[in-house]
């Protein structure tokens, strides 16, 4: 995200931001923050005017994506800081990183009630993990292809588009694969 915007402040004003332009700590890993920033600042409507770009910024704004995001800046924000805040005597402002990483998995149960059910009656069902793994994926390539839309066809600059090919594995991903893709170590679609 930090990188869109980057290119986003390059197009505007022809040259990168300076790492004084962007909230360090843990701000700097708040990823509602950026996500807002981005919806601001490169769904423009010349953009928005698309039927899969309007599409993309409903689902960056959907409840579900925002609380998911809540979660995972929290684990993320705890997971490197919570021990270091334990150590060093200091009150933890955030969760253990496993007890946010549970909130995450426990939303995704609790909306599918044929999970629940096989919850209760099997808790140890690999079935379980798997499709709440399926899940997360499915969030995050449907979160990442919004994103990498951007640098082909949204508003954030021609240098942006220099690198699609980096983000290329996700402009292609269709609905009906989310969750469903395996990658190889590198980062490529397998």
């Amino acid at each position: 995200m930090k990188v869109i915007l980057c290119f986003r402040t390059l197009e505007k004003t022809g040259e990168f931001p300076r790492p004084k332009d962007f909230p360090s700590g843990r701000e700097g890993h708040n990823l509602e923050s950026l996500l807002k920033k981005i919806r601001k600042e490169c769904f423009l409507e010349r953009y928005v005017h698309i039927q899969i770009a309007k599409d993309d910024l409903l689902y960056l704004e959907s409840d579900e994506l925002l609380s998911f995001l809540s979660v995972l800046s929290k684990f993320g924000q705890a997971a490197r800081y919570y021990h270091l805040d334990v150590v060093l005597g200091k009150q933890p402002e955030t969760d253990a990183p496993d007890r946010e990483w549970e909130s995450l998995e426990t939303a995704i149960a609790v909306k599918r009630p044929g999970l629940m059910d096989e919850i209760k009656e099997n808790p140890a069902s690999n079935k379980i993990h798997q499709e709440i793994a399926a899940e997360v994926v499915s969030r995050f390539e449907r979160f990442a292809r919004a994103l990498a839309r951007l640098f082909g066809i949204g508003g954030i600059g021609e240098e942006a588009g220099c690198y699609v090919g980096y983000v290329s594995k996700f402009l292609f991903l269709r609905d009906d694969s989310l969750g469903k893709n395996e990658y190889d170590p590198l980062g490529s679609s397998v």
